[in-house]
């Protein structure tokens, strides 16, 4: 059976920062950990607070003016589920919004071995818009650590003003 990953935060500038560690393989938002794009505004937003719930869970919230961001972490063996609740504080438009991630101790720059981004991209040479199109899944690879990514887009509730 694989291992179960690891959740922790570190302080970064403004709050927190989230790291996920799966044996050798390890993640880190490095303080830029949501992305949003509000009122045609990008910005990044750390957690303000953390608190482990049962099994190994994590939940973590984020806040600004415009927004506030409830995540939820459960780590199962092998993998690890994301769930995040986004809350408008007052009314806005919202672009963007993304978890981001890197390789800890990750230099700028690609460092992987290979990515695969099926469907969208089977060939090396075909590019992706990155507003255009959203994949169902991206494999990445460097040395003999695999990573796949599976989004679910299951909103529990939308409103619209």
């Amino acid at each position: 059976m694989p291992p179960l990953p690891t959740i922790a935060f570190v302080p970064c500038d403004g709050g927190l920062t989230q790291s996920i560690t799966l044996g050798r393989a390890c993640v880190s938002g490095e303080g830029r950990d949501l992305l949003l794009v509000v009122d045609a505004r990008p910005g990044s937003l750390p957690f303000q607070a953390f608190h482990p719930a049962e099994g190994g869970t994590v939940e973590a919230t984020a806040e600004n003016d415009d927004v506030h961001v409830h995540t939820v972490w459960t780590p199962h063996p092998g993998r690890v589920d994301v769930s995040s609740r986004l809350t408008a504080l007052r009314p806005l438009s919202l672009s963007a919004f993304e978890h981001a991630y890197a390789a800890c101790g990750a230099s700028a720059g690609p460092s992987l071995d290979d990515l695969w981004i099926p469907h969208l991209a089977p060939r090396r040479d075909h590019v992706i818009g990155r507003f255009a199109l959203r994949t169902p899944c991206a494999v990445a690879q460097r040395g003999d650590v695999v990573a796949a990514i599976v989004p679910s887009t299951n909103p529990t509730s939308t409103a619209i003003y």
